[in-house]
């Protein structure tokens, strides 16, 4: 066998690269096709275990055992947040209180530029906590209906709307998958989002770039209509209790946050068994009020995404356990040296470049570990640079129309319209706003953890 041969061959049994090449395999497909990621994900698991990537797999009993130490390496904590925080949330849009809300905004603000405006805002705020998607599904019509009435394009309305409900997503513990992917990773709770270590978490961050983006929308983007505004038919909200729910979950993530420290492991269970107890009322509610439908209510959740999250968390294991995190941050390192400030620039800028076309939530799961392992001991560098790759990672993916599922939808909505929205027609809204977020977050958290 010639030489060049038996050393391919060599490198392809290597089990460093064969965890790479399933993980790039599972990546490209999730970037490229829009069904069955899931699935397509956990495959890529059940080769890594039939490689014996996480440990040797000697026969059914090794491999349900290699199995076994898989599945511990599973955020359940996470997962249990993500499920049962989209439940409430499923019974909270049911209510049609959000709905009411962006009535409330749209009767209150004078011209259809600043209805729509606070639409955006509005959206932003709802995203804090709920699905980016749902958001956009949820407050859609009302922009619509205010460019039907302008009798103007809604293609800025819909795309502000997407880019909006974004951005707020990395604010909160429960308001997108790498906001749970960081908590894990830093070990954060409700709380540490707000507040960490005596400063101003990343949720003020997110504030700041907030401003910066909203100000953007109106003078590039909304100014221009001035038309009054008029509301759509109102809405009647069908219960308030899942409002309830949903606030009460919100307090109670805040007072575990306080008395967590206190609690062996609670990083473990404790937010978790919140968000699945919230689940559990809401759905007994649902089902007293409504019988049958309980089952319904469930099957709202987005268990694709849930599942998702665990094959990521699974593959990510794989990557760490045969040293390619290590390699992947000792080779950035080499190119970046000891200088703080430029590592730091490197990791925001490089995931809004990243972010702009793959989707955030592998990206996140993979360069976590890695930003950490270059950032070493020191607290502060590790949140400086963790920060860092969150704000990046979830504002790059305003950029362009498949940067963010939301987007995704968005464009899907105008389609339904008659209206095609081409790549760079996006970006040329997506591209100011994110400048217009990013920038201000970036120096907001170099200042304060630099």
């Amino acid at each position: 066998m010639p030489l060049s041969t038996q050393a391919a061959l060599d490198v392809l049994g290597d089990s460093r690269t064969q965890a790479v090449l399933v993980f790039l395999v599972c990546y490209i497909y999730i970037c490229v096709c829009g069904r069955f990621r899931a699935s397509a994900l956990w495959a890529g698991v059940a080769v890594l275990l039939l490689l014996g990537i996480y440990e040797p797999a000697q026969g059914p009993g090794g491999l349900l055992a290699s199995a076994g130490n898989v599945l511990l390496h599973i955020n359940w904590n996470v997962l249990m947040i993500l499920a049962g925080a989209m439940t409430v949330a499923g019974m909270f849009i049911e209510s049609k209180v959000p709905v009411v809300l962006a009535d409330f905004i749209v009767k209150r603000l004078k011209t259809v530029g600043g209805a729509a405006l606070g639409v955006c805002a509005m959206s932003s705020f709802l995203s804090a906590f709920i699905d980016n998607v749902t958001t956009v599904l949820i407050v859609a019509p009302v922009a619509l209906v205010l460019a039907k009435r302008m009798r103007t394009s809604p293609v800025p309305f819909i795309i502000g709307l997407a880019v909006s409900s974004n951005l707020q997503g990395a604010a909160t513990l429960i308001g997108d998958p790498p906001s749970l992917i960081l908590a894990s990773g830093l070990k954060l709770n409700f709380l540490d989002f707000f507040f960490y270590q005596g400063k101003p978490g990343i949720f003020w961050a997110i504030q700041i770039g907030a401003v910066g983006s909203m100000t953007a929308l109106w003078a590039l983007f909304f100014r221009k209509y001035k038309a009054p505004s008029s509301a759509p038919e109102p809405v009647a909200v069908t219960s308030w209790f899942p409002t309830a729910l949903l606030a009460a979950m919100v307090a109670a993530l805040s007072v575990a946050s306080t008395f967590s420290k206190h609690v062996p492991h609670a990083d473990m269970f404790l937010n978790g068994a919140i968000c699945a107890g919230a689940a559990a009322i809401g759905l007994l509610w649902h089902h007293l009020r409504s019988g049958n439908n309980t089952l319904g209510a469930l099957l709202k959740v987005d268990g694709a995404t849930v599942a998702l999250l665990a094959a990521i968390f699974a593959l990510t294991f794989g990557l760490e356990k045969t040293g390619v995190i290590d390699l992947i941050a000792s080779w950035i390192g080499g190119i970046v040296g000891t200088n703080k400030f430029l590592t730091f620039t490197v990791i925001v800028w490089a995931s809004v470049a990243f972010s702009a076309v793959i989707d955030n939530i592998p990206y996140t799961a993979v360069m976590l570990p890695t930003v950490l392992e270059i950032a070493g001991a020191d607290t502060n560098t590790r949140v400086l640079y963790a920060f860092g790759l969150l704000v990046g990672a979830c504002l790059g993916s305003n950029i362009s129309p498949v940067g963010a599922s939301a987007n995704i939808v968005s464009v899907a909505l105008l389609r339904k319209q008659g209206i095609h929205v081409g790549f760079w027609q996006f970006v040329k809204m997506g591209l100011p706003f994110t400048i217009a977020a990013t920038v201000p977050a970036y120096i907001f958290i170099w200042w304060l953890w630099g």
